[in-house]
């Protein structure tokens, strides 16, 4: 049974991590690791691809979806709208991940072909399909990021001078 969240405190530094956080938080990362290299046939790359352009087809939305929150206390719509998305191009992805442009173009290739990606005059974006493939995954990872929290927020010193 998972803790109970609690609120982040503001006076821990990453300085002030135990050795027992830093343990909990390599299991997290190569936890998530091994599930990405299982969801896409090992290519890590292309996780890296999928994952930047979506990251940039949403951008505008999330930071929207930030503002209402924060003036109304609103929650958005769960799923965006294709027409909410900003497209992009593999020389932006390339320059955002420092990853060879014509790699990225291989990778876009591909993830067109799977239908994960599309493209278009206006540029790419990703498609529906990626969000009904990876919705166990990312329920796993949400559960995963909830328990770091957790375990971080108990091994986790304060900074000094601050009690």
């Amino acid at each position: 049974m998972t803790a109970k969240p609690q609120s982040p405190k503001r006076d821990y530094t990453v300085g002030a991590l135990t050795p027992e956080a830093f343990l909990a938080m390599n299991m997290f990362i190569v936890r998530h690791l091994v599930r990405l290299y299982a969801a896409f046939d090992g290519d890590l790359v292309e996780a890296i691809v999928l994952g930047e352009v979506a990251h940039h087809n949403l951008s505008a939305y999330m930071t929207n979806a930030a503002k209402v929150r924060r003036t109304t206390g609103a929650a958005t719509t769960p799923v965006p709208s294709p027409d909410d998305y900003l497209p992009t191009n593999a020389f932006s992805i390339a320059q955002a991940t420092g990853i060879p442009r014509q790699t990225v173009r291989r990778k876009v290739k591909a993830l067109v072909e799977r239908g994960w990606l599309v493209e278009d005059r206006h540029g790419l974006v990703v498609s529906r399909v990626p969000f009904d493939h990876f919705s166990a995954l990312n329920a796993a990872l949400a559960a995963d990021v909830m328990e770091i929290v957790n375990v971080l927020l108990t091994l986790t010193r304060p900074a000094r001078g601050t009690r």
